[in-house]
């Protein structure tokens, strides 16, 4: 029996009363469990950029769920994607382990979609496919990695997936072929949230976007349970948090690990009329659909935390919750990122950093900022350190507990022909396309206004030296090549009139 027919019967039972807006759950937890172990929920958003919520400082958007968890956990302010784009990035959170090391280097992107780019976006280019190149639907995690579910399935914790998966939708691929116990959601990189012919949704089209009009011109509605197709055509964002918030409260005594990958704001861009009529005026309408499907987010998660009060289970679960990569370039809306610069897609700061809230009710210390760079392959650590579960081999240290971190570790970065490594306060940007590099002292300037690859050159070297050495056993070629490449900026684009600024790299997507 493979892993993708490995469903227990009470797992189908609570999902089908999540979807029937039941409560007729299993009540004891499965033979042998330490129902002392915590509860872990990991909520991921899809392109969440650092200022884009109220705890960072954004004034306008309205953030006031996610502002709470921030003041009573711990806030990381230099959290770190192992990548700047969904789904390599979503490999290494869910295993602790460099996505490299599957051969996870691009996104899964279609050729259609590498098609519409070329013809849309200036600048970009068609890569041919390598002949060794698998099927579109088997370009993900692969079955041999090892999730955060499956370890934590071994232990007997129920486990279930909601939302966006983007991990490969094969047969070995699949959030049930993974270690999770039940699925509801997609298992492509995007989904309409509502149909488009929905009066209580508004949408903002990009027509200078490739992919998004790719999006509008072709992406459907998804939603699956199991396998099994939806009929249910809500609004995305309140079906995830609706599933997520029943999913808590079929809790018995048993642990969960429950992972909610939410695809807002990820274009395209769409959200419930009475939010977005609710917007300053002053907003253009891009923007003030942008910040809707924010607060839409928000809202939800407020459910979500609702749900964990009302089912008793606060005080033992554990709650994470951060983005896949920074806010994107192409959307036009230049503060996403702020103060930073860059976008998703790229190595600036605004491309990698994220936000990470860590609610520890275990730990007594309170809320607390944590200023030391961290990476979302640390979650992965620390959750099994909190379940007390013995894993060696992974890249990840936790964030909390023990091993304590080594403050002297560096990061690294790479997809195909782009590269980046931080080592202390020094961080180097390689584009190999272009031949370009860029090298930044992070400590002295943040926002990355002053590039010393020339008057620093022997430490440019010592780095690209270091991130070699770090990368020599990651395998040599991706397990799929990129299907185009395009010119993503570190500065909002079109540029002021007279700028035109060459810091871009070619993205292989």
């Amino acid at each position: 029996m493979t892993k993708r027919h490995q469903i227990t019967l009470g797992g189908l039972v609570a999902m089908a009363a999540v979807l029937a807006g039941c409560a007729s759950y299993p009540t004891q937890g499965p033979k042998g469990v330490d129902k002392r172990k915590p509860n872990i929920i990991l909520i991921v958003a899809d392109d969440l950029g650092v200022n884009d919520v109220g705890y960072n400082g954004n004034s306008t958007v309205r953030t006031p769920h996610i502002d709470a968890l921030a003041k009573k956990g711990a806030e990381f302010t230099t959290a770190y994607a192992s990548s700047p784009v969904c789904s390599t990035s979503r490999a290494g959170l869910l295993t602790g382990q460099y996505q490299q090391r599957f051969g996870m280097e691009s996104n899964p992107s279609p050729r259609l979609l590498a098609q519409q780019t070329v013809e849309d976006d200036p600048g970009a280019e068609i890569v041919p496919a390598l002949p060794d190149d698998p099927d579109h639907a088997a370009r993900g995690l692969p079955p041999e990695a090892e999730t955060l579910a499956e370890r934590l399935s071994a232990i007997g914790y129920r486990t279930a997936h909601i939302g966006k998966w983007h991990l490969g939708s094969a047969p070995g691929y699949t959030p049930l072929d993974q270690g999770f116990d039940n699925f509801y959601g997609f298992l492509g990189g995007a989904s309409l949230f509502a149909e488009l012919d929905n009066k209580d949704v508004v949408r903002a089209a990009l027509p200078w976007s490739g992919l998004d009009n790719f999006l509008w011109n072709r992406l459907p509605y998804s939603l699956e349970h199991n396998g099994e197709p939806q009929s249910e055509r809500g609004y995305q964002t309140d079906v995830f948090a609706d599933a997520a918030a029943q999913y808590v409260k079929s809790s018995d005594e048993a642990p969960f690990f429950l992972s909610i990958a939410f695809n807002a704001p990820h274009t395209p861009l769409q959200a419930p009329r009475e939010l977005v009529d609710n917007q300053p005026e002053y907003l253009p309408a891009r923007k003030r659909v942008y910040y809707a499907m924010i607060e839409s987010l928000d809202v939800g998660i407020g459910k979500i935390l609702k749900a964990l009060e009302e089912s008793g289970a606060n005080e033992r679960t554990i709650i994470i919750l951060t983005s896949d990569n920074g806010g994107a370039g192409y959307i036009r809306i230049a503060d996403v990122n702020a103060p930073y610069r860059g976008f998703k897609a790229n190595f600036w700061e605004g491309g990698i950093r994220v936000p990470l809230l860590v609610f520890n009710p275990f730990d007594k210390g309170g809320s607390a900022k944590i200023d030391r760079p961290v990476s979302l392959l640390d979650i992965a650590p620390m959750i099994f350190d909190a379940a007390n579960v013995s894993i060696e081999g992974l890249d990840g240290q936790s964030l909390f507990g023990s091993p304590a971190q080594d403050a002297s570790r560096a990061l690294v970065w790479r997809n195909n022909t782009v590269s980046a490594i931080r080592d202390g306060d020094w961080k180097l940007i390689i584009d190999a396309h272009r031949q370009k590099s860029w090298l930044y002292n992070i400590s002295d300037d943040p926002l990355e206004q002053n590039n010393l690859i020339t008057t620093e050159a022997e430490r440019a070297a010592e780095l690209e030296a270091k991130f070699l050495d770090i990368t020599a056993d990651w395998p040599s070629s991706p397990a799929w090549g990129p299907t185009y490449l395009i010119p993503v900026h570190a500065d909002p684009q079109p540029p002021e009139p007279g700028n035109q600024p060459n810091d871009w790299t070619m993205w292989p997507g």
